[in-house]
């Protein structure tokens, strides 16, 4: 067993039992997982400046150029998403990069291909606040039928430390959280926000202002949007999965009475009641199963939660 996937249950949260993991392999895949995400929603947005992808695009990428420090090759003041595509084109694939047992060597062969796909490397690695691992065959919430399952704690420490107290209190259960494929870029830095009635609003809210989710998988999947920019001229082999469209959902952890209920649909007002657990990617024409008032599917989860203690 990977002990530091396992840390101690706490009486409070702390990402210091969440280390940087220290042996290759688990390295590897963290930098896999992490990337392959950034990636995926870099390349979905949408080149028009006034498409609200671009608002909700947030951080931009801030890279200089490594010859001349003044100059700024992507800017989020003048976000350039065809510049950002046009350096990750030229990224090693994900099986160089994660296999890669030499940053040297690595980082010379990105030079090669272009002198700020390095940088831009350290900026989607260094930026990330999620602590996101990918679940063992042995982990996986068996319903959920994709081999890509992830841990996914996208909340800061003092929010998860809040979520607890209140999780105490009034217990918790769990919900999917379905979003557009660019909006998990924002979410693995910030995490989930009320963006309802704001310009970062991406669907509508007939049933209220709050965060969206529903304990059914398949109401969950209409809230995504997949799309062919995920992986459109992408010649370098940075594909995730061997599919022109995906589409990702989240499996969250609610406070009980926080939720407004209407049939399949909870909205949650306070962003603090919801905290992600774990992250599943999906191709395109897939239909994702699962329902978290089934105990049974309660059980698979709770067991996968204990194996990372929480």
């Amino acid at each position: 067993m990977r002990t530091w996937l396992r840390p101690q249950k706490l009486s409070t949260f702390s990402y210091a039992w969440l280390p940087w993991p220290q042996s290759h392999h688990a390295r590897t895949w963290f930098v896999r997982c992490m990337f392959a995400i950034c990636v995926l929603s870099l390349l979905a947005l949408d080149c028009d400046p006034n498409h609200v992808s671009l608002q909700i695009f947030d951080p931009f990428p801030l890279v200089f150029h490594p010859d001349n420090k003044a100059i700024k090759v992507l800017d989020p003041q003048k976000k350039d998403i065809s510049r950002a595509r046009s350096i990750l084109d030229k990224f090693p694939s994900m099986e160089q990069i994660s296999n890669s047992n030499d940053l040297a060597n690595m980082r010379s062969r990105m030079d090669k291909a272009d002198p700020c796909v390095f940088p831009l490397f350290q900026w989607i690695i260094n930026s990330n606040q999620s602590h996101i691992v990918k679940l063992t065959p042995q982990q996986y919430i068996k319903t959920i039928q994709t081999p890509h399952q992830y841990l996914l704690l996208s909340a800061t420490a003092e929010t998860e430390n809040i979520f607890l107290e209140r999780k105490k209190q009034n217990g918790s259960e769990f919900a999917f959280h379905g979003s557009p494929i660019e909006n998990w870029h924002s979410i693995m830095r910030n995490g989930l926000k009320n963006a309802s009635g704001s310009k970062l609003q991406m669907n509508g809210a007939a049933f209220g202002a709050g965060i969206y989710l529903s304990p059914n998988a398949t109401t969950s999947l209409g809230y995504c949007r997949a799309t062919h920019a995920a992986n459109r001229g992408n010649k370098s082999g940075n594909r995730f999965i061997d599919s022109e469209n995906v589409f990702c959902m989240a499996l969250c952890e609610v406070i009980k009475t926080k939720a407004t209920k209407s049939g399949g649909i909870w909205v949650v007002p306070k962003a603090d009641d919801v905290c992600t657990r774990f992250f599943f990617v999906f191709p395109m024409g897939f239909t994702p199963s699962g329902d978290t008032q089934d105990p049974s599917f309660v059980r698979q989860i709770q067991t996968a939660m204990e194996f990372y203690g929480l």
